[in-house]
């Protein structure tokens, strides 16, 4: 009889081998932003820039993705662009200055989370 901590074979496959978990394909962030866009119509008005921090324990594709989701009620245009920062994901979201209230907003909606 085996002992009852021995679990057979399957106990000591690791993620890389026969049987074993497997890596998982980092998820590319750009797919994540499914309501951005690649450039702004003509006479949209002037640009800023906004600066946003992914949330804690995120990769930028989940912190993307929940940004993403919350402006995509609002109708407002955007484009993002992922910078590396010194304390995590960083991305500049560039959207029309009439609305940089309300992105700053749901910004800061997210950080409080």
């Amino acid at each position: 009889m085996l002992s009852p901590r021995s679990r057979g074979k399957g106990s000591r496959r690791c993620p890389g081998r026969d049987g074993g978990l497997g890596k998982r394909r980092p998820t590319v962030w750009r797919k994540q932003v499914v309501h951005a866009v690649e450039e702004f119509p003509k006479g949209s008005g002037e640009l800023t820039d906004l600066t946003y921090s992914c949330p804690f324990g995120h990769s930028a594709a989940e912190g993307i993705y929940l940004f993403d989701q919350l402006i995509a009620g609002t109708g407002i245009l955007y484009q993002a662009e992922l910078r590396r920062g010194e304390l995590g994901r960083v991305f500049t979201i560039r959207v029309p200055t009439s609305f940089a209230v309300r992105v700053s907003a749901i910004i800061a909606q997210i950080e409080k989370r």
